[in-house]
This record gives C-alpha cells, structure tokens and sequence, in this order.
C-alpha cells in the first residue's frame, strides 16, 4: 500500500511586546493512492473463467523432478507395475511469469501463493469414456487397477484457491476465484494414456533372484520400464532365435489385438499364438541370421542401437498399444552343428573360440564378464576365486535371457536343454588372470543354475557365444 507521508514543520515566531518565543509544531498528515488491482494476464483469466483450468502454473512432483504444464508432464515416464499412490505429488504453484502477470499501474509482482494445500483427485474411465473419482489404494499399480475394469487414461485435477501480491500498490492483492471469476483455478492432467503391456516375458529359467533394480518378476518377467524411453526396456541384447511373450494386464483382451511391427522388421517379427492369442516377439527378421548385417543394424549408423516397435491395435475399439525397446548389442553362435535333424552346441579351446568369433563379419569377440551378466567375481577371506550366481535384470544377455537353450530359444546359440556340460560358456574377464598365457584370462558362467566363476589353471573345454563390439 502506497502512503504518502508529508512532514511539514512549521516554526511559528511570536513577537509579543514583553517577550521573543518560539514554538515548533510537526504535522503528518497519511493519503493512499488507491489503483486496481494486481491481476494474472488476460489469457489465463479467460481461461479460468472458461474452464477454471490454469495448467501453467499447476504442477507435479516425480522422482524428485518438478513438471508443469501439458508438454512437460506428458514427458513423466510412469512406472505402470509399481505402486503409484506416493510417486506423484502436487508442486508448488508456479510465479507467473512477465506475460503472465497484468497490473495497470506498473506495480511489479510480489509472488503467487495458495490459500491452503492443493488438493489433488485421480480419475480413470469408464467404458462410457467418462472421468470417474477414485482414491488409489496402498500397493494398487496401474496394471492392477486395469485389471478390475478401472480403464486408461488416468488423469489428475490439481485445484486450490490463490492469492496474487504486487510489491506495491492500493490495493496490493487478489484472489481467485473472486467477484469477476467463479472457478477455483485447477488443472487435469493426463498421468498415463494406456496400459496395454504389463510384462515382456522371456525364458522364466533358473530361478534366480531378480536383481537390485527389481526389474523381474520371478513369475511373470520384466516390468515395463518405459512407455516413453525405449532404451530402459526390455531387451537390450539380442541374437538369432531370441523370443519373448508381451503379457496385457487381462488375459481376456489378448483375442481382441492384431500385432505387428512398426520399426525393426529387420531383425524382428511378432506371431500370435493360436491358442492363447499370447503375442510373441521372435529375433528371427530377414537379416537376424547375418552376423555381419545385424551388426551393421544394432552397432552401425549412429551408434545409439536398434530401436525396435511393437504395435497392437484392438480390433473393437481401433486403439493401438505399443511395447518399444532398443538393442544394443547382437550376439551370434560360435560353433554349431546338426545332428538328427537337431542343432548340437559344440565346445573347444579358448584359441578354437577366438578365432570363431573374431572371423564373423562385422566385428564380434568371445563376450566378456559385463556383456554376458552382472555376475561380478569374488575372493573368499583367503583371496581364492568364490562362486557366484547373476540375477536378472536389465542390461546384458544372460541376465536378460536367462537359460538359453533349444527349447526356450530354438534356433539360437544355445544347447539342447538337457546338455549340461554345453551350457558352460566361456567369458573374459579383464579382472581375472591366472597366468595361462591361453585362457588365464577366461571364467565361464553356466545358464542353467547362474554359477559364474573364474578357477585357476582350468583346461575344460567349453560353449561360447560372439559379441558384437564397435572398434
């Protein structure tokens, strides 16, 4: 509030005829200049008085990251099977900016705060495509919400009544709504368009732990990590004969899908089963066989990978659903042969294997500890080499894979399931040497029970598989 404050001292002198005296008297006098009152720009008032939506200075809070508005909440990258009551949160209001905030008589912005907390409401949609209120429940995800008939897009409306300060003036604020606008200023956000894939699900084999990321489901497979960043998904690696179920979050839907692949038919292609209707993706594209040509798709170019689109559209409503990931490396077999009619891994020496590997076109070598898994190599209390086994999580190929053999994976590198001596493979291991100048630098780690270990001075022949590297 503006006041102007005069001071005027007055000395009055006195001249009686007896006697000279002087006497000071102060005078303050208070007027306030009154003005109009601070205000939001033209553009957001009509909106409020529209719709009651002011969506730029609404927000959100994930993952500790602030977003507002439309363009940068549609980038929050929503985990769809984790527990979503506490991932999302109001932010505080945003200060408008200067096109944002009007004040007639030049008065600058003091800040724009709530009345109380904001008030936040979920909504999914009914099969009439309306918005209905719902509280989410403790550990409920959204997949398990789409299971009960609680139906994508969900959506949240932020409201709260405001107050907006000007630095200075007469008056110096204002609420909304007030005397001109009705709606309690609010916006709805669309949190998460669609469901559709709950899970990508490989070979569910061993039975190893899921790792410290808590990307596996022991029973289902990896959660979907992404539906906006395809590099975060399942898989990153891939080879000839790779498969994998996408699991939907109602097994009553899978009838009503057609599936096919939009980006990657390169290397992929998509079936879906006669019985089960279960969409299943197959690393089995025109070029997954040519080593030299996968190399060329996943490691050539521009060096980000092959991004790879799965789309499925429901034939009774016509909307699709997509499941996106991005290979980053290719491996290839060193060794096989046919035996009945069957593929037979083979086993060698370390120098048989190089060879092998190196010879493909493209650029491949014996893969190494971080390609094959997240196995990291121990010593005991005595410094001796200590078994250990890798869990599966995203990142590299047996982590992601699992047991890889002919029944799980036909026509890939693999063994026939019951070969165990050929499910030993080697690995190199830039940490480990135990003097050999042949292979004193080769663990192995063995697919069907996640044993990774690296012993001294071993000479057992063992299984291989290629990996693709950029020189």
């Amino acid at each position: 509030m503006i006041r102007s404050l005069k001071k005027t001292r007055y000395a009055l002198l006195l001249l009686p005829f007896f006697q000279l005296s002087y006497a000071n008297l102060t005078i303050e006098t208070a007027q306030t200049i009154q003005g109009t009152k601070p205000r939001l720009s033209d553009e957001l008032e009509s909106s409020l008085i529209n719709t009651g939506e002011l969506k730029p200075l609404f927000g959100l809070i994930f993952n500790n990251r602030t977003y507002y508005n439309d363009e940068e909440i549609a980038q929050i990258s929503i985990p769809i099977n984790d527990a979503f009551s506490h991932l999302i949160t109001p932010a505080m209001i945003k200060q408008p900016d200067a096109n944002e905030y009007f004040d007639r008589d030049g008065d600058k912005l003091s800040f724009l705060t709530t009345v109380d907390e904001i008030e936040m409401q979920w909504y999914f949609t009914d099969e009439n495509g309306k918005d209905k209120e719902f509280t989410p429940e403790e550990g409920q995800t959204f997949c398990s919400l789409a299971a009960k008939g609680k139906s994508a897009p969900y959506k949240v409306k932020l409201s709260a009544d405001l107050i907006l300060f000007s630095e200075h003036g007469d008056p110096d604020f204002n609420t909304y709504p007030n005397d001109v606008i009705d709606n309690k200023p609010s916006a709805t956000f669309t949190i998460l368009k669609d469901v559709g894939v709950c899970y990508a699900k490989p070979s569910l084999k061993p039975g190893v732990p899921s790792g410290d990321k808590g990307q596996w489901v022991p029973k289902k497979g990896f959660k979907i990590q992404s539906g906006i960043d395809s590099t975060r998904n399942f898989p990153t690696t891939g080879f000839f004969g790779a498969q994998f179920d996408l699991i939907l979050f109602d097994t009553n839907l899978y009838s009503d899908y057609q599936w096919y692949v939009k980006q990657g038919s390169d290397l992929v292609t998509v079936i879906k089963d006669t019985q089960t209707n279960i969409p299943t993706v197959m690393f089995n594209g025109p070029d997954a066989k040519d080593p030299g040509k996968a190399w060329e798709h996943v490691m050539g170019g521009s060096g980000k990978g092959y991004p790879v689109v799965i789309e499925g559209k429901n034939t009774k409503t016509g909307k699709t659903t997509q499941y996106a990931f991005t290979i980053r490396q290719w491996f290839d077999v060193w060794k096989q042969n046919i035996v009945k009619g069957k593929l037979e891994a083979e086993v060698g020496k370390v120098s048989d294997v190089v060879q092998a590997c190196e010879s493909k076109s493209g650029y491949y070598r014996v893969s190494r500890t971080e390609d094959i898994s997240n196995a990291i190599e121990t010593v005991d209390g005595k410094g001796r080499p200590k078994d250990v086994k890798f869990t599966r999580e995203i990142g590299s190929l047996i982590s992601e894979w699992g047991d890889v053999d002919q029944k799980s994976y036909p026509g890939s590198f693999g063994p026939q399931r019951n070969g165990a001596v050929n499910k030993r493979f080697y690995v190199f291991s830039t940490d480990f040497d135990d003097g050999d100048p042949e292979d004193g630098k080769y663990c192995d780690i063995h697919l069907d029970n996640g044993t990774f270990h690296c012993r001294n001075k071993e000479k057992e022949h063992k299984n291989a598989v290629c990996a693709s590297f950029k020189p």
